[in-house]
């Protein structure tokens, strides 16, 4: 076998055999051409937020072989720090000496399979929260460094108290370079937890997402025990799982006396 370089989306699409992330987070102009190995393939992607990354689909020997060429010496990835590897393949990534290792997955969900809830009594859904009110609001009661500083298509829909107007819960849509709604920034406070807020705040995202997209998506963290159950039970499948990592910098190229 031997590295084969990949310079279309259709080429990519058709090495991973369409898989969920290239459709639905890849967009059709690539940041750097794709490598394949195999059935392993090696692809950039931009995360939720706004950075760019390496992900590395397909069988672990494949990805592995994949893995030891000198992949972060090809154009576009020089930077490159961050690594995403199927679960099943963790161990290649601890081996490549990556640290900060965790686990999510993504999901997706489509109209047929949304299984919505009544809005509760006393709460009102706002579909267009002012941007600037509602970051605040996740940077006072989460953290907004999850948050792409300006992503495409950015809508956020909160949760109110219908007596006072005062905001209960915020969550963000955004969309993919794919065009594909992605979710983030989901946030209740812990003074109003266990009211179906964050359910309600989701069910509204994807209903919005839902009337000009046949799909839906999202990430959450495997230690997002409540998050999982909530998604779950709302309908949204998992379409894969992931290990992400920061590898170690690669050493800087020594330099020559005569161009010091």
């Amino acid at each position: 076998m031997r590295l084969v370089e990949l310079e279309s989306y259709a080429a990519v699409l058709a090495a991973t055999g369409g898989a969920p992330l290239v459709r639905l987070e890849v967009g059709p102009v690539l940041i750097a051409p794709a490598w394949s190995w195999g059935a392993a393939v090696l692809l950039m992607r931009e995360i939720q937020t706004g950075a760019a990354g390496a992900v590395a689909l397909g069988p672990t020997e494949d990805v592995r072989a994949l893995l030891a060429c000198p992949w972060r010496e090809r154009p576009g990835y020089e930077a490159v720090r961050g690594l995403t590897l199927e679960r099943a393949n963790r161990p290649v990534l601890e081996a490549a000496g990556a640290r900060m290792i965790g686990d999510w997955r993504t999901m997706a969900i489509t109209g047929a399979e949304l299984v919505p809830r009544p809005v509760p009594e006393g709460v009102l859904i706002d579909p267009s929260v002012p941007r600037e009110a509602a970051r605040a609001f996740v940077e006072e009661h989460y953290s907004s460094r999850w948050l792409a500083p300006s992503p495409p298509g950015e809508v956020w829909v909160g949760a109110r108290d219908a007596a006072s107007g005062r905001l209960l819960a915020v969550g963000m849509s955004a969309l993919t370079p794919a065009g594909v709604p992605r979710l983030a920034g989901i946030t209740v406070p812990a003074s109003e937890r266990g009211r179906g807020l964050g359910r309600q705040v989701t069910q509204a995202l994807v209903e919005s997402g839902l009337r000009a997209h046949e799909v839906v998506t999202l990430g959450v963290d495997e230690d997002n025990v409540v998050g999982l159950g909530l998604y779950a039970a709302m309908g949204f499948r998992t379409t894969h799982e992931f290990s992400s990592g920061l590898l170690p910098s690669l050493p800087l190229p020594s330099l020559s006396p005569d161009s010091r």
